[in-house]
């Protein structure tokens, strides 16, 4: 028997099978509040994550790019040691110790453009993460409008195979005591057999948006399916 993690590839397999079962109305729990689903895509996207380092790194350019206009302390080590004779080779040390201050004058408005330059990058930076968020937020909340409507559609599948397959029951009985004709029973069989081949569909349907939403939530898990 073919089985699997994920209950709709289970479906697909077996569409008569135990999955029929499954409680879908659980998943929706799990996507019930979209403020919670936004909050939770943003801490979960790694290509959020991936601009807000873009423009934390932006705004160290800024940083660096502004330490131009400062003077600058730096220091210098040195020691060193030398002999014509391997034995003697510590007799003659030599040690130096230099500190240099540099103190910008003028530098051709280089630093200045630097510093602009920095700026525009750190406000694209900005922009494109300001974007992103938008855009996330954008389809998690569709991905979360799909999904509450395809459950919806499922539930009324459900609701037309029960009927549908009532009354195939009721029309098979009242031709088995003589009442009904064969005409009957038949279109009864093909409106069970549409209303089936409906919940497949939508069934289908449900699955397939709960995983989109999952992609937007940055949560989708592939090895369910393997």
């Amino acid at each position: 028997e073919v089985r699997c993690k994920d209950p709709f590839f289970n479906f697909l397999v077996d569409p008569f099978g135990d999955s029929k079962t499954d409680d879908t109305d659980a998943y929706m729990k799990d996507y019930s509040d979209l403020k919670v689903l936004v909050s939770s895509a943003l801490d979960a996207r790694l290509d959020y994550k991936g601009q807000q380092l873009t423009l934390s790194a932006s705004e160290s350019g800024i940083t660096m790019a502004q330490s131009g206009i400062y003077p600058s302390l730096s220091g210098s080590y040195s020691y060193s040691t030398s002999a014509v004779d391997i034995n003697k080779l510590f007799d003659r040390k030599v040690l130096g110790v230099g500190l240099t201050l540099s103190i910008p004058i003028f530098s051709n408005f280089a630093t200045e453009a630097s510093i602009e330059a920095a700026n525009v990058t750190a406000k694209n930076a900005q922009e494109d993460l300001s974007a992103l968020e938008r855009q996330i937020k954008i389809e998690v909340k569709q991905g979360y409008l799909d999904l509450v409507a395809a459950k919806k559609s499922l539930d009324v599948a459900v609701k037309n195979v029960v009927a549908a397959e009532e009354t195939r029951k009721i029309n098979q009985e009242r031709y088995n005591l003589g009442s009904g004709t064969i005409l009957d029973v038949l279109q009864a069989d093909r409106d069970y057999t549409e209303a089936l081949r409906n919940k497949i569909n939508t069934t289908y349907d449900f699955y397939s948006k709960r995983d989109n939403l999952n992609n937007a939530l940055g949560k989708l898990d592939i090895k369910k399916y393997e």
